[in-house]
């Protein structure tokens, strides 16, 4: 592969993340960046992701019903 194809490739990967990114519903993109986040937490601040993440869980299925 070229160089400017894996560059075409790369273009397109980021487009179709935007796209769906603008689809997801807000809790869900939220918690998946405070999910990645509390992968690179150190143990005590893993704790407050962790809650965060139950809390906007717990909202976000409050509003789905």
């Amino acid at each position: 592969m070229k160089a400017e194809d894996i560059k075409q490739v790369l273009f397109q990967i980021a487009e179709e993340e935007e796209r769906l990114r603008k689809k997801a519903n807000p809790y869900d993109v939220v918690i998946q960046f405070a999910e990645e986040m509390m992968e690179n937490a150190g143990k005590k601040n893993a704790k407050i992701y962790e809650e965060i993440i139950d809390l906007l869980t717990e909202k976000k299925e409050s509003e789905n019903c």
